[in-house]
This record gives C-alpha cells, structure tokens and sequence, in this order.
C-alpha cells in the first residue's frame, strides 16, 4: 500500500481548486493523506494512554548498489544481498559511489563544467587525487539507485497491531518490500517517507528498501534539495529508522489552529480505522497543558462513531483554554502541549504536540506577530553540512546554530531552497527564532506542469508534518522562480493561505526578471532585492540615504533579499576543521594559488584586513534596510561561509559557523539588534571649513515600548577617545517601530584637530527606578539599552601639495627613469591606462558572492596598509580599508608587482581574490639604478580642490620623499619597471582599423568589455572555423607581437581560443604567417611573441581551434606590442575607470557603486 495525497481519485492530479473554507481543505487534506508518525507516551496530568510499540532499526543492513538499475527486473527483494552498510548513514560516506573525477556528473549549473582545462587547476585533475575549485567535494560521488535491506522479527505482542514504517529522511526515491510484497514508493525530499505495512504475522520478515537519488523529477539542479553546491545529493536514509505498531483505530494527524484574540485552541483530528467492516464507538480527548508544570490549561472531549467503511474520520474540535497563558515570540518563546487521545475496542492511542499560542498576520507594510511589529533580521541556510553531508537530527545541532543566530542579534533563518529536519523546528521553537521554509525548489514553473503537481504535493506534506510549530511563520514555494510562475505560484499562495493561515506565503523569495517581482496581490508578503531597476539592497541606501525612493507604491511588507554577499579572504585554517564528509578541496587549491604567488605568509593578514572591510558593507547594507520605513527586514546571503557555487566566503563566521575573528558578536549587534540607534549621516569624509550634521534616529522592535529613555551621543577623536562634543537628551517614550527624526546634530569642525579619524557614537540609556537601591544612592539609575558608531574623517580645508625641490613627482616614466639614474628621489604616479592588464582595477566594494561563478577583472577585497609606515604618517589609516580610501580606489588600478623578478616591501596592497592571487600594491617603494623611487597608483595629481583624501595623501608621500627616512631596502631595475607600462590605447593611437567593425570591443582598452566572433556563412554547423580578425593600419609599423586577454566575465569561458595562426603583410595582398601556437584557457593576459621585429601595415589574428566543444571565440583585448614610442596622455578619459559590464550569468544580480 502506497501513500496518497491530495489527488482527485479519478484524475490522479492534484486538486488546485481554492475552497471558502480552510477547514473544509484542512479536512480534505487530511482525509486524503496517511502519514505514518511516531506517538511518545502520554505522561503527566494527563489520560493514560498505551505507549507505541517501536522497534529501532538502526545498525547494519545488507546492501548493494544498482548501478544499471536492475534490480527491480531481477527481484533482488527475493534475494539476500551481498554487501553490508550502516544505517542510519548515506553511502558515499562509507566507501562506496565513485571517486571523484573531472567526469564526475555535478548536480549543478552554477560553476564552470570544464574547470580542469583551465590552467590554472590542472595541477589538480590528476586521476589519483582529483581536487575540484567550486564546492568541498565528497569523499564519493554516485547519482543512481542502492538497495538496503534487512531481516526484522515481529513480537507476538503485535498480532492484531496495525504496523507502520518510518524513514525520517532519505534521499530521494524509495521503493519499500516487505518479504515479496511491494508496499509502495514515496518521493519526497523534505518530509518523512512513512509506509503503511498493515498486519504483519508475528516471525522474521525481510525489508528491502530500493533508494534513487537520480534526478528523478526536473528541479532545477542548484536548488538546495538537490544540488552538489553544497554536497546534497548524498543516496541513504537518515534519522529514525523504526517500526511502530498502532491499534487499529489510532490518531493519523492532528492540524492546531490558534489566534491573539481567543485563547481557544481550534483543532482538526485525522482518527484512522483499519478494522474492515467493523463499526466502532471510540472517544477523543483533548488536553492542552504547561509540559514545564504539567498544569492542564484546557481540555475537551468528543465522542466518535466509526463507520465499518470509514478509513479515516476528521474531527473538528475546539478546547476552551481556562488559564492564562503566554504568546510564543523571539522574546518569550512559550511551549504548550497538545495531548490527543483515542479510546476505541482496538485499544487507546495518544499522540502529542508541542505548539505555542501566537498569530502572524500582515497590516499595510508591516508583519505582525501577536498584534506587534516584527521586524526580520535574518540570514540564509542552503543545507550545509560539511561534517556529516546530511541533515543533522538531533536537537543540540540545531539549538547551537540557532543559539549562535541569537548571539548574533538575529531572529529569523530563510532555508534556501531547502527544508530542514524536525529537530531544526523544534529548536527554532524552543528559542524564539522565525522560520522561511522553502520546498526544496529553485525552479521553472508552468502551468499544469510536473513541478506545479509536486510543488502541491511537498507543500501539503511540510504543512501537515511540521505545521504545527509556532517558529514556522513564513513559506516560500521557491528561490528565484523562472518560467510562466506568475500563473502558478500566486495560485498556490492564495490556495495554502486558505487552507492553512497559520503563516505567511509568498510565490517566490527573489526575483531576477527586469519588473521583478511581477505580481504581488496574492502575496502576504514580499522578498525582494529591486522593484524594478530600483534596489533596496547595496551601496545606493548607504551613507544616511535609504530605500524610500524604491518603496514608492508598495503597500506590503518587503523583506530584503540575499542582503549582503561581501566576500573576504580566506582562512586556510578551516582546512583542518574538515573532519567528516566534505574534503577541503577548493580551499587546498586556494592555499596553493596563494603559495604559489608568494602570498601565504600574509593570509592572516589578509583575511584579517579584508574582513573588516566586509564587516564595514554589512554594517551599511544592514542600517540602510533598517532605516526605511516599510521594509519589514531582510535575510542576509550569510552570517557564516558558503562552500558551494564556486565558494561564497561572505561570512562573518566561517562554514562551520565558528567566528572568523575580526568582528565581535558584541560589534555586530550594534546595528543587527532588536533596538538599534540609527544616524543619518550623509558624508564620511569632512574638512575643518564644514559643519558636522547627524540625524538621529532608532530603530525599536523589542517587546515593548521603551520609556524614560535617554540619548546620549558624541563626538571623539578616534586615538584620544576623548570627546570633543557631546550631549544628551531625553526621548521619554520610544514606541515599537522605526523612529527617523529624534533629532539632529551639528558640531562645527572649525578647530578641530586635523587629518583625524572621529568617532560619532550615540548610546541610549533606559532611566530605572531605583527600588533595589538603598537609600545612599538616590536617583535613577542608568541601565545601557544599545549603541552605535560611525567612523568619519576630518580633514584640513587647505594644505600645502607643492613638491619640495628634492623630489621629482611625475606621470611620465621616461622623465622618472632620468631622474633615478642620476641619483634623484623620484614619485612616480602612472596614468591609470598605462598600466599593463596584469594590473586591474580597484572597487570600492568587495567582491560580489565570488569571482569563480561571477568573473570580473576587478577583483579587490580590501587593503591591507603598512599603517606604521612613515609614508603614511600624515594619512590616518588602519591596518585596513575604511570608508577615506573609497575617495581613492575609484580611480586607481593596483599595480601587480608579482610580475618583477625582485621581491619589493609595499607601503600599501590591495588584497586580489583568493582565486587569482595577483600580488597587488597601489603605492610601494624601491631602489632603481642610483635613485629612489615611491610608486602611488592612487591618483593624488588631478582635482585636488575637490579631493581632501587624496590631498593628504599626497602631503603624507611627499613629505616622506623629501625626508631622511625614503630610504627602500629591496631594489628593482629600469627594465623590470619598464615592464609594467603599457598604453591600453595602443591601438587607437596606431590608427588601426579593425575587421570585422564590431570589432571594436577588442582594441577599446577596457578589459571589461569583449567582441564575440560570428561564424563563417558557409559553414554555420562546424563552430571551429570562425573569422579571423584583421587589423589595418596607416602606415607599416614596427611589431613585436601580441598581447591577447580572454573574455573576463564567463564563467564558463566558452569564448576561450586554443590554437591560432597569426600573418602579417605589408600590402593586404601577400600575407606571411609569424606565430602558430596554442593558448591557454587563463583570464591572465598572454603575450605572442614574433621570433624578430616585423614592419607590416596589416595583421591577421586567426581562431583554429576553441578549448571548450563549440565555443564562440571571444577576446575582451588584443593589441600588437611596438617598440614605437607613443603618448602617454589619454585620449579617451571617460574610459578611464574601466568600469564592469556585469556578468554573463544572469543568478546575478549586483549594483555597482553610485559613487562608481
């Protein structure tokens, strides 16, 4: 007998019909589903009842894989099987699948499928020990079916038991036989498969259980229920593996309703019969107690007549509660329990549930939870488990990650397509913590489509498994739905709404089309990174702005999706943590690339520098989601790392949801709290002429108003840490919600010290009376209720940038080169398009999610500076990236100095992607011939007036320059210098004129851009012979070669060319070939080099063959290198600041920079 769900019986196709009852669904569902549940012992001030009867079939099984899925066409149910496993386990982690291979089929889209022909990774594709960069793999990989079985033997005290089997989760399909007897087959990926067995004869009987973790179904292959991102398709069965033996008349399910304005319980029972054609007279009892007393708090009683037809016969009950009680919320997370219990001639059946008294409902743009605004700071869980590879289900693995969301100052945890174990309910019940639940999907919906069906049918099973749970408030059909959902998902919102309004529906959680999120009417709420082109989310709210502009004509509640993605370097420390299933694979890859640059050494420091510069976005990203009014909260994209999708290290905890060290929970909850002190502070970077404003607000979502408050704020220099203005006022009442305006400061900044960082700190105070104090200490006392702070910097309005006469400062590096070979103190400031294409641009953000599933050539995380350095002792800097330096890599490129045979000591680096580890430093300092030279790709020459930051900084190195102490320790020569220069116009400034004229893209000196190759018109079915690209100059010239960089934003690097033929001639007639080779599949520049010095006024660039099967050729540069020399002034300055074309995947939706 196979389990049924809520199908039409003459259809077999779900009824998506709404009714104008929820309980009349509630009872269809109910009737129509046969869920098999465990039911513990009644105990306490409660009716007796007779306990289950439970055999534990945990241990070893026989076992054998099926890898041509035969099994079922051979009867391997009749035959004993000849390997053995443990269970509850999954068999990847007991040696059995394949090993891990460059061929190993990845559910998954969202990483690069022909990662070993990169160069970089082919250290690592060795068969022996196969090492992949885009997750931490399992020991073993296997997609397929695996049989499991075992004898069990029937006590004699279960003759005339109705006997039940109950899986708690398996992964994905399983087919059950009892002996030869199919029982049935179950699909579902986020509940217990349960099978009902019947009267089983007392004796040995043999369980055969086929598992199919195959894509059986067409989910989308990222989704979190499915994918290999994050290790998730494991094949095995975990959790309670049991047997239950029932009466025949027993409790199938029970649906608990509860509101704030009733303290009545409304129920709806499922009594189940299995006793054919037999009436039965039974009883139900329903008793509501305190499990903490055992105090009954209500209780109701109905008598029931069973039909000898009837399987399953719905009762609706309401239990009058008579005490007091407390509603269940982040605050007070109170549990009662609901005892339920049936007496009939088959015997007494109990089953209990734990629930809590609170009602979630939704008023204009707010969520209310017990008639009180809640606001959601919550953060993302994919179902990532590296130590044991599947859901934990025990209890304490779920209260320590939620225990450390708590610490954290959160309230609420979105699982990402994902749907979590009892236990994880349990736990987020027990302390207070919101739930999103997701039914395993990230997927294209269309009307009258498999994954609609079974969309309705996991809905139904989460619901009524796990339903009951008062931390279960929100519900989500998806992430990021695609297809024609707008016909699907607002349907199965409304239809759930009605059955079951215990929670909060919406379609989908994020949406990337262009009027996303389409419809919203049929939604309770929404989750949303953007109406439209504008965002709530990213740099537009930060600085004292805020989203209000986006929230224009939005009239329901908005919580922020996926806030956050900073990335930071990371700790190779981790990699020993690795104890359990996962491998450290792409970690061990990423400590490689760093040694093999030379970078190791600094990986403290850099995960260090970076972090606090990530730390400093998700301050701003969550303040400006908190200072909007309308937006309802957000879920953050992460508190911890995320090892999947090419690894997102966007945590401020690591992936085992330890700290990584460079910001407290103490810090966090300055700004991620329940009452958080909010400024409207509108610039970061001051001068002595200006007025310091501030616009005080709050942002209060704790129990209860706050009265007698008192605000306190000031302003200190940041290493005196004394104030040099300050106040206090009182703000009396603070009621729950956002307050914008309590007030606004202004401290004139006329005589302050300067340069110097500040700190603007605003503490509140709750005035307590003062009963528990004696009689000396009148008054009220003090207690500190939350704080904040904002760093900014003070700047001198007029400063001296005139260049002492002992230094040479200059752009042009033949002027330099003079100076240094006749002993001169050189600063040299290069153009920032004469740099070569090792050298990328800076960000004033840091990575976005990663740069393995979203490439770009601008690859920053930070800096990491030298903050003792006397060149920079007129420049107040930390050891990191603060908001004064964004003044400054807006305009600047880093300068790879990897690329110098001599190892020089930077002043300041700039801290590359721990996938490329390009080393990296936009000011530094060495001996040249008989010189000294300081090097700053920071632009410290152009719009001074206007720049305060980088009129410092300039007076900082020049007053070093000009002093005793410029004396650099390492030494580098002119040609290795030399080097580093090249005109990203060289082309343009050769007059070139390229064929195809689209062509363009590639000669423009923007890395950021590519030119795609069309296909020759005679032969469109063979993607290998495309076009060649043909260059015309003027006049000959003289070439040396090629410098070629590969498309930088594909992250599947179709585009990349293998082997190539190069021809020059001197008349467009007669051609000469001059370079035959092969390329690498690399984003680093590569050089051609000509065997000698050609002079030619044409060159042919031809594509013989791509690294990837039916690639498009695609080049973002190709110039010819020329020993002709050629200006260095720009001629196209807008194109200067290289700014990103975005992404060619499009899961991502980032925003650059306003300031950008």
């Amino acid at each position: 007998m196979t389990e049924n769900n809520f199908y039409h019986a003459d259809s077999g196709q779900p009824d998506f019909r709404p009714s104008f009852s929820h309980f009349a669904l509630s009872l269809a569902i109910i009737v129509l589903s046969m869920p098999l549940l465990k039911v513990p012992h009644c105990s306490g001030s409660v009716p007796h009842a007779e306990p289950d009867t439970i055999i534990d079939l945990a241990g070893v099984w026989r076992f054998k894989l099926d890898r041509e899925n035969v099994g079922i066409k051979e009867k391997w149910y009749s035959h004993t099987l000849p390997d053995k496993i443990k269970l509850p386990g999954i068999l990847q982690a007991q040696g059995y699948g394949d090993d891990i291979s460059i061929r190993t089929p990845w559910v998954s889209t969202l990483h690069d499928p022909y990662w070993y022909l990169r160069e970089e990774y082919k250290t690592y594709t060795n068969p022996a020990m196969v090492k992949v960069p885009f997750t931490s793999q399992p020991p073993k990989h296997y997609l397929g079916v695996a049989w499991y079985q075992r004898d069990i033997s029937i006590p004699k005290s279960w003759a005339g038991k109705h006997v039940r089997l109950f899986l708690e989760r398996a992964r994905w399909q399983t087919t059950v036989w009892v002996d030869d007897q199919l029982i049935g087959t179950n699909n579902f990926l986020c509940t217990p498969h349960e099978f009902n067995l019947g009267e089983l004869s007392p004796g040995k009987h043999t369980i055969t259980i086929r598992v199919d973790n195959g894509m059986i179904l067409p989910y989308r292959p990222d989704a979190h229920g499915v994918s290999d991102s994050l290790g998730g398709t494991w094949n095995g069965i975990v959790g309670r593996i049991e047997l239950h033996a029932v009466p025949k008349v027993w409790i199938d399910h029970v649906q608990i309703e509860t509101t704030f304005h009733t303290l009545d319980v409304y129920t709806t029972v499922l009594i189940a019969s299995e006793e054919p054609k037999i009436a039965n007279e039974a009883q139900l009892n329903l008793t509501v107690i305190d499990p903490n007393t055992k105090k009954i708090m209500g209780a109701t009683s109905k008598n029931i007549s069973i039909k000898g037809d009837q399987r399953f016969v719905p009762v609706v009950a309401r239990i009058p509660i008579t005490e007091k009680v407390t509603y269940w919320d982040e605050f007070h997370p109170v549990l009662y329990e609901l005892v339920a219990t049936v007496h009939s001639s088959a015997g007494t059946h109990s089953l209990r549930r734990k629930f809590g008294f609170r009602e979630i409902k939704v008023e204009g743009r707010d969520i209310l939870l017990n008639n009180r605004p809640i606001f959601l700071r919550g953060t993302h869980h994919g179902g990532d488990f590296p130590l044991t590879g599947y859901p934990p289900t025990d209890v304490a693995y779920w209260r320590k990650i939620f225990h450390i969301c708590k610490k954290w100052g959160l309230n609420h945890v979105r699982f990402h397509s994902f749907c979590p174990p009892d236990a994880a309910f349990t736990a987020a019940d027990e302390l207070g913590i919101y739930l999103q639940i997701e039914p395993g999907m990230w997927n294209e919906f269309n009307p009258g489509s498999i994954m609609e069906s079974h969309l309705y049918v996991e809905t139904e099973r989460i619901l009524r498994t796990y339903g009951h749970h008062p931390s279960f408030i929100m519900f989500s059909a998806s992430n990021e739905p695609k297809g024609r959902w707008r016909n699907v998902l607002p349907l199965w919102a409304e239809h759930f709404r009605i059955l079951d309004p215990q929670r909060l529906y919406t379609p989908g959680t994020g949406f990337t089309e262009p009027d996303a999120p389409g419809p919203t009417e049929l939604s309770d709420y929404i989750v949303v990174q953007r109406f439209g082109r504008n965002r709530v989310r990213g740099p537009g709210g930060w600085f004292g702005i805020d989203y209000t502009r986006s929230m224009t004509n939005v009239f329901q509640p908005v919580v922020v999706h996926e806030l956050g993605q900073w990335c930071a370097y990371p700790s190779f420390d981790i990699i020993k943590k690795f104890t359990g299933y996962l491998r450290p694979s792409n970690y061990e890859i990423f400590r490689g690339s760093a040694q093999e640059a030379g970078l190791l050494p600094l990986a403290p420091k850099f995960q260090f520098a970076s972090g606090k510069f990530q730390a400093l976005c998700y301050k701003e990203d969550i303040e400006a989601v908190t200072r909007t009014v309308g937006l309802a909260g957000y879920q953050l994209l992460d508190l911890h790392d995320y090892l999947g999708q090419g690894t997102a290290l966007v945590g401020v905890l690591d992936a085992f949801w330890d700290p990584r060290g460079y910001i407290t929970p103490a810090e966090w909850r300055e700004f991620c709290n329940p009452i958080v002190p909010l400024a409207w502070i509108t610039n970061r970077i001051w001068t002595t002429t200006n007025t310091f404003f501030a616009r005080l607000g709050v942002a209060h979502f704790g129990p209860i108003p706050v009265t007698n408050l008192v605000v306190k704020w000031s302003l200190s220099e940041f290493t005196a840490n004394l104030p040099i203005a300050s106040g206090e006022f009182f703000a009396w009442a603070i009621r729950l919600g956002k307050e914008t305006n309590l007030c606004t400061i202004a401290i004139p900044l006329k005589n302050v010290h300067a340069p110097a960082k500040y700190i603007f700190k605003v503490q509140f105070f709750e005035l307590v009376e003062p009963n528990h104090l004696s009689k000396a200490h009148p008054g009220k006392k003090r207690t500190l209720v939350s704080q904040n702070h904002w760093p900014i910097w003070v700047y001198p309005a007029e400063i001296d940038t005139n260049v002492p006469s002992n230094v040479f400062l200059t752009q042009d590096w033949n002027e330099a080169e003079k100076h240094l070979i006749t002993g001169g103190r050189v600063i040299f400031v290069p153009p920032i398009h004469m740099l070569n294409w090792w050298c990328p641009p800076l960000d004033p953000v840091p990575i976005f999610w990663n740069r393995q599933m979203n490439p770009q050539w601008n690859r920053m995380l930070g800096l990491l500076c030298n903050k003792s350095h006397p060149a920079l002792a007129s420049f107040p800097t930390e050891e990191y990236y603060e908001w004064q330096w964004s003044e400054l890599v807006s305009r600047c490129r880093a300068i790879n100095i990897g690329q110098l045979k001599s190892l020089v000591t930077p002043i300041v680096v700039a801290i590359d992607d721990w996938n490329r580890n390009w080393r990296l430093a936009p000011i530094f300092e060495a001996r040249v011939a008989n010189g000294r030279l300081l090097v700053c790709s920071f632009d410290i020459i152009n719009q001074l007036n206007n720049r305060p930051v980088a009129r410092q900084l300039r007076k900082s190195l020049v007053t070093y320059a000009a002093s005793r102490n410029f004396n650099p320790r390492s030494s580098v020569s002119v040609d290795e210098l030399r080097s580093l220069w090249f005109n990203n116009f060289t082309m343009k400034l050769l007059r070139a004129q390229v064929i195809p004229p689209e062509a363009g893209l590639l000669m423009d000196g923007n890395p950021n851009t590519a030119w795609q190759a069309r296909f020759l018109q005679t032969n469109l079915t063979n993607r290998q012979e495309v076009t060649y690209i043909e260059f015309r100059f003027p006049d000959k010239i003289p070439i040396d070669g090629l410098i070629l960089l590969n498309c930088q934003n594909d992250r599947f690097r179709l585009g990349d060319i293998k082997d190539f033929v190069t021809e020059l001639s001197e008349d467009g007639s007669t051609w000469q070939e001059v370079a035959r080779g092969t390329l690498s599949s690399t984003f680093n520049p590569q050089t051609i080099r000509f065997p000698k010095t050609y002079h030619a006024s044409h060159l042919r660039f031809k594509p013989l063959s791509m690294h990837v099967p039916g690639g498009i050729p695609t080049i973002a540069e190709l110039s010819v290198i020329s020993p002709l020399l050629l200006p260095s002034e720009p001629i196209e300055p807008q194109a200067l600041r290289y700014r990103p074309t975005g992404y060619s995947s499009p899961d991502i939706d980032e925003a650059p920079p306003p300031w950008q």
